[in-house]
């Protein structure tokens, strides 16, 4: 589940983020609670960014979502997998380092996936949620921001010991 956020009009301009909620729950139900704002399924959000609605060129925002930059974002399920490991975690960074997305959420992240993030020269652009490993063990969630940006991990009840990841990203 990912969202798109702007919050509600009226609050001061200093205060207006826009708010990505990345949960890892897999199957089932979850609800996410959110401020107030526009908020667009992942689908949605995706479709208006491939047709340019988000860009400050497009045609008028709808009201209450602020359209004065295009934010790109790129999640990718990693897969904790050991199968062709290097040749996945070699191709999933080359893509990010092409793309250059925003904000970058990764899920199944495993300790070495992490080490061999810490290697990387484009991902010292981003500020990330964990910086030593310590939320991806045995495996978990991990986001990337180019943008200033808050982030919040939150346990939540579940007997795999899920989490959610939120980040309020500025514009």
């Amino acid at each position: 589940f990912l969202s798109l956020c702007s919050q509600a009009p009226g609050l001061p301009s200093s205060s207006r983020s826009r708010s990505i909620v990345h949960s890892v729950w897999r199957g089932g139900t979850s609800a996410h609670r959110m401020r107030p704002g526009f908020c667009l399924p992942r689908a949605a959000f995706l479709s208006l960014m491939s047709t340019s609605l988000l860009s400050s060129g497009g045609p008028p925002a709808p009201s209450g979502l602020c359209a004065a930059r295009r934010l790109s974002i790129l999640t990718w399920n990693v897969w904790f997998e050991p199968v062709e490991y290097a040749t996945r975690v070699k191709e999933i960074f080359r893509q990010c380092s092409v793309l250059k997305p925003d904000v970058i959420a990764f899920q199944e992240v495993v300790p070495g996936f992490m080490e061999a993030l810490r290697g990387e020269e484009w991902a010292s652009q981003y500020i990330a949620s964990d910086t030593n490993g310590s939320t991806v063990t045995p495996y978990g969630v991990v986001l990337l921001s180019r943008l200033p940006c808050e982030m919040l991990m939150k346990s939540m009840p579940s007997r795999m010991g899920r989490s959610l990841l939120t980040a309020d990203v500025a514009p």
